[in-house]
């Protein structure tokens, strides 16, 4: 119990934290007396509904982000999340703006979790999952997996398993040849599934024509054959090798 739990109409206040788990405790547990007493379809709707239409009536483009909704999710609060992100997608079909929400990523996520995040994919139209890696052999498996949860139920099985060959090349390259630990962000909207790997090393991989496999991490011949675009983009600190293909 805190002073936000009998915050009245006039108060004004101010926390000071140091780790991001101790402000979402706090102002979570502040706004779920708002979740518990249910919401108002209505006046959410209105709302928002106002502060875009002002927010766009010059004619500029508006944006917007949102993890609030996240905070519930991760509290196990699953059906609130739910309601409040079917509840944007009323405004989102009719006002001319983007909405961005942040996810703190889960591990492992099983059962309810898991069967939830799948529903909150559906709820929007593009979805971006981020992960890092080690430099080990096992994360290239490790990055299959995290591949195959975001796609599970999503994507055509024969677009699924292409996707697992892009990814493990591209993981591949990353720990054998730049000898680098990676980042693995996958982004997935209804035309197209893009892969992209960060790694620390500068050292560009050669489309070298061998065939595909996987002990040796050679295989973007086969990646020129199965994406219809892909390249490296250097960056101060190592490299990104992306590919896209077609989402069906």
């Amino acid at each position: 119990m805190n002073c936000l739990s009998t915050a009245g109409p006039r108060n004004h206040t101010v926390q000071f934290y140091r780790a991001e788990e101790e402000l979402t405790a706090t102002v979570g547990s502040y706004l779920a007396g708002r979740f518990r007493a249910g919401l108002d379809h209505g006046r959410f709707r209105s709302v928002v509904s106002g502060v875009i239409r002002r927010a766009a009536a010059s004619g500029r483009r508006v944006r917007s982000y949102g993890e609030m909704v996240a905070s519930r999710w991760h509290r196990g609060r699953f059906a609130p999340a739910l309601e409040v992100e079917a509840l944007w997608n009323g405004p989102g079909a009719l006002l001319p703006f983007s909405l961005v929400c942040g996810y703190l990523s889960y591990s492992e996520a099983s059962g309810d979790a898991a069967e939830t995040a799948r529903e909150v994919y559906g709820l929007h139209s593009d979805v971006i999952a981020t992960r890092s890696f080690p430099a080990e052999l096992d994360s290239v498996r490790a990055a299959r997996h995290v591949t195959a949860g975001l796609l599970d139920g999503e994507t055509a099985q024969e677009v699924a398993e292409v996707v697992a060959i892009v990814v493990t090349e591209l993981a591949s390259n990353a720990v054998l040849h730049a000898s680098s630990g990676f980042t693995l962000t996958i982004s997935r909207s209804p035309a197209a599934l893009r892969i992209a790997v960060r790694d620390d090393s500068p050292l560009v991989p050669l489309d070298d024509g061998r065939p595909f496999d996987i002990r040796t991490g050679h295989g973007l011949s086969v990646v020129t054959q199965l994406a219809r675009a892909w390249d490296v983009e250097g960056l101060p600190n190592g490299k990104v090798v992306w590919a896209e293909l077609a989402a069906g």
